[in-house]
Order: C-alpha cells, then sequence, then structure tokens
C-alpha cells in the first residue's frame, strides 16, 4: 500500500509541478486563452494564471517533501474539482474547451464527450488525491526519494525545453485565429485579429 501511495504522490507531484512551471514559463499565452474565456474580467486573467500556477507548484513541493501529505492531498483534490467546474462553465460560456494548464493554449469544439472527457480526467485525479490521502501510510526513506525527484522531473523538462528552442517559446504563441469568440479585440497588438474583426 505505501508503494502505491508513492506513485500516486510522485503523479500528482509531476503533473502539478509540470502545469505549474509551464504556466510560469508561458503566463502572457495562459493569460491570454483565459481573457478570451470572459469568465473573469480581463485585467485579472495574468494574476489569476500567475495565483493558480503557484498554487500547483506549492502543492507539488509541499507534496515532494511529505509536509502534512493528507491536508495537501485534499487540497489537490479539492483544485481539480475547481478545474473540472471551470471546464463545464467554460464549455457552457463559449461553446469551445479552452485548456490552458500546460502554457499553451488549446481549443476543441465542446462536444458532449470532449466536456464530459476533461471534466473526467480531473474527477479522476481528485478521486487519485482523496484515495492516497485516505490510505493513510507514511511514506519514508529510501521510497520518499521517489517523490523528491519527482519534483525535479518538470524542472529539467522545462530546461531542456527552453535549450532546444534558446528560451524562446515560439510553439506557445496563442494563434488569433483558433476560435472567434468575439473578443478578438483584446490582442490589438495582432494583425492577424484585426483582420479577423475586419472581415
Amino acid at each position: 500500500m505505501v508503494l502505491l501511495r508513492v506513485l500516486i504522490v510522485s503523479y500528482l507531484v509531476v503533473t502539478l509541478g509540470a502545469t505549474g512551471l509551464a504556466k510560469l514559463a508561458n503566463y502572457r499565452t495562459a493569460s491570454a486563452g483565459m481573457a478570451r474565456e470572459h469568465i473573469f474580467p480581463v485585467r485579472i486573467a495574468t494574476p489569476a494564471i500567475l495565483a493558480v500556477a503557484a498554487t500547483e507548484l506549492s502543492l507539488a513541493v509541499l507534496l515532494a517533501l511529505g509536509v502534512h501529505p493528507e491536508i495537501t492531498l485534499f487540497g489537490v483534490a479539492a483544485l481539480f474539482i475547481l478545474f473540472a467546474g471551470y471546464r463545464i462553465i467554460v464549455a457552457a460560456k463559449v461553446n469551445a474547451i479552452v485548456c490552458s494548464c500546460a502554457g499553451t493554449v488549446r481549443t476543441d469544439a465542446a462536444t458532449p464527450a470532449a466536456v464530459a472527457g476533461g471534466v473526467l480526467a480531473c474527477v479522476c485525479l481528485a478521486i487519485l488525491a482523496c484515495a492516497s490521502a485516505l490510505l493513510n501510510r507514511r511514506i519514508g526513506y529510501p521510497l520518499n526519494l521517489i517523490t523528491l525527484a519527482s519534483l525535479i522531473l518538470p524542472f529539467v523538462s522545462l530546461a531542456a525545453g527552453l535549450r532546444k528552442t534558446n528560451g524562446i517559446p515560439e510553439k506557445n504563441r496563442f494563434p488569433d485565429y483558433q476560435v472567434s469568440l468575439g473578443t478578438e479585440q483584446i490582442y490589438l497588438g495582432s494583425s492577424q485579429a484585426k483582420k479577423m474583426s475586419a472581415g
């Protein structure tokens, strides 16, 4: 049972660390995606993305270090439930599934299957976190080294990715044409957006 908890916690650490770092590295892109959804006012998109990234990274660090693991795991579960609810609201409001979890913005049509799949993924991660909290098995040495190593993986991946692109994440630029939500005016500097609003 301890090994199962180690695997679950390590997976959650890698997931939270990777998505938190990606949002920090590409906060402008992720903020643009959130601004286009118009769930919150445009002016709070960047602070919201940075707050979510900081929360994800904090939870990843707390999990990896084993600081109040049960409380931290229930916090992780709550975060994923909030993500699930947010996905439903976005899908209902803009009729598209917009995801900026990895610091890039991806949109898909809001079909019932796609919405259910995205929500189910968040709910499954929340269930994993709760199940791990309820296992109530302390992760001791040497298994705790696995969770610590899982915290390093996202940082290594980010460094490797930046090195590969010479520090310029070109593929993470938000394409204005990807989905039209009638909010292209927030991209005043984009010639593509100007063409879209003119057409």
